[in-house]
């Protein structure tokens, strides 16, 4: 009895229960009931992931816990009916009451395709090139030779077809619409679950171009195969949220563009180190990336994406400009690298500051997070870099200078353009009470003074001093902090995009470009030492409006 309520029932099957599309992964007993465990395309419809009670039924391509759940087989189920494409066709640009009735004599009725419905359908996809059938619940291409024909009629113009969350299994089905379809150039296939058991019976698709396979968590080691056989033209390949996390070889491929954002990769090899050329854009959005690895230099890849991972570092950089050479479009916002920056003095960094350090290092950029990179951003960058690299510099010992400039490839190319910077040396670190103390020079007008403060004082501290100094009250008082970092005239200037540092008109006018950078010191409980990273500091006094 249990075999027969379990026979219509194979593994890999695709199902759909009122609209929720799932796969069949598991057709057996759970203490003694006859289930079904099936992995729901919706990753949060389920309740588990393959497991009841500690016992591992089966296992999901999707990572979410909650993908999975066993519907038993004791009831009858009413699952929704797959169609083919024509119907699907015909649902979505047609509607209902495509067979027109036709009688033919008193007695007899017969029911056939109308002719006036074909037309009307025919009239309303004439001229179309793009067809969108998502979730439409298309199981198989064709009922026939003659749909195949009425397919090739009607979409004769179609360039562009999207076949998501469907219920087609078999990539077999997917080569024989696209062979009836001879100018279709992007085909998109996301969020289906294919059985590549089935295999894809030698067909071939030469005329697509792009195709786009995310979310369809195609087996990584047949994903190279699949393309460079069925479609060996395509030149744009999307394979994102797949649940990647290494891939190699790409077999006879012609890929040129490739989208692997929302993966698991953690170094930029794990994702390309296979990809052969003439790849030349590369999307590695939202992965976990946070290093590169060894891997060959990729001179033909001019664009990359690198969004929402976990770099940490600027030696990721320095060996992503090793690798891709040749550069002219990067993205990099959304990285823990730009909300912990510091100069080479421990002085907090702004995220624009970021910026102009990453283009320093890319010679050939064009664009920045979308943001065109002008001559003028390139030369402010890259003078900011130089004269940082002299500040780490100056900061080390003679004998460490060689490995600072190890750390920074581009210091001998900005030596050779820009000249070698004058070198500051840091004077010896001072050890004792000099070390707790931070030596003021304070200006308020003509006058000016100095004042030699332990860094434990709170910033309410260091204000009464001032006042009491003055005989003025702390609460009338306004102390900046100049540093010794420099920003561009204009900085605050409100504007869209990135902020980037401008040099003046007259290039070779630095002291009418830059003006140092100030910092209001506000009373708190802050203790000095935290508002004030440096030994010696220059601190204007102001008097408050009110």
């Amino acid at each position: 009895m249990h075999k027969n309520i379990m026979s219509p029932y194979h593994p890999n099957q695709r199902l759909s229960l009122k609209h929720d599309l799932c796969t069949v992964r598991f057709i057996g007993l759970i203490n003694e009931t006859p289930c079904l465990g099936v992995e729901w395309d919706n990753p949060l419809r389920g309740k588990h992931s393959g497991t009841h009670n500690g016992i591992k039924y089966f296992t999901c391509l999707s990572p979410s816990p909650t993908c999975a759940s066993f519907i038993p087989l004791t009831k009858p189920l009413r699952w929704d009916e797959g169609q083919s494409f024509l119907s699907a066709l015909r649902a979505k640009y047609e509607g209902e009451g495509h067979f027109a009735p036709v009688r033919i004599s008193r007695s007899k009725v017969v029911e056939e395709v109308g002719v006036e419905e074909f037309a009307k359908l025919e009239g309303r996809l004439a001229g179309s090139r793009d067809l969108v059938l998502d979730g439409m619940g298309i199981s198989h291409a064709f009922s026939g030779e003659r749909e195949k024909g009425e397919v090739g009629m009607l979409c004769a113009r179609v360039e562009h077809l999207d076949l998501s969350g469907n219920l087609i299994e078999g990539l077999g089905e997917v080569v024989k619409l696209v062979d009836a379809l001879p100018k279709l150039r992007s085909l998109v296939l996301a969020r289906n679950r294919f059985d590549v058991s089935l295999g894809w019976e030698g067909g071939m698709c030469p005329q697509v171009r792009e195709l786009e396979l995310r979310e369809t968590f195609f087996p990584v080691e047949r994903v190279w195969d699949f393309v460079g056989e069925v479609f060996p033209n395509v030149r744009v390949l999307g394979l994102g949220d797949n649940g990647f996390v290494n891939i190699k070889g790409n077999g006879n491929t012609q890929v040129q563009t490739v989208d692997f954002s929302g993966n698991g990769f953690r170094s930029v090899s794990d994702a390309i180190e296979g990809v052969m050329d003439p790849i030349q854009v590369v999307r590695l959005q939202r992965n976990c990336i946070a290093e590169v690895r060894e891997m060959t230099p990729r001179p033909l890849v001019t664009e990359l994406d690198l969004r929402y991972n976990d770099i940490s570092d600027w030696e990721f950089f320095n060996d992503i400009a090793k690798v891709f050479p040749n550069l002219k479009h990067l993205r990099t916002a959304g990285n823990p690298l730009y909300n912990s920056l510091f100069s080479a003095e421990g002085a907090p960094l702004a995220p624009e500051d970021g910026y102009m350090l990453t283009i320093s290092r890319f010679p050939n950029l064009e664009t920045l997070n979308y943001s065109k990179v002008t001559p003028k951003d390139v030369l402010n960058a890259e003078v900011y870099y130089l004269n940082q690299i002299a500040k780490e510099i100056a900061l080390v010992p003679p004998a460490d200078v060689g490995r600072v400039k190890e750390r920074h490839p581009r210091y001998s190319a900005l030596c050779a353009e820009y000249g070698e910077p004058v070198l500051t040396l840091q004077k010896p670190e001072p050890t004792g009470a000099a070390a707790r103390l931070i030596v003021i020079t304070f200006t308020l007008g003509k006058k000016v003074w100095e004042e030699a403060l332990p860094r434990s004082f709170d910033m309410y501290e260091v204000y009464g001093i001032v006042g009491k100094r003055l005989k003025i009250s702390p609460l009338k008082l306004k102390l900046v902090w100049h540093m010794s970092e420099k920003d561009p005239i204009g900085r605050d200037e409100v504007h869209t995009g990135p902020e980037w540092w401008d040099s003046s008109d007259e290039e070779g006018d630095s002291e009418k470009a830059w003006v140092r950078r100030e910092v209001e010191l506000m009373p708190s409980t802050r203790p000095l030492g935290t508002c004030i990273d440096a030994r010696e500091a220059s601190v204007s006094v102001e008097l408050r409006t009110r």
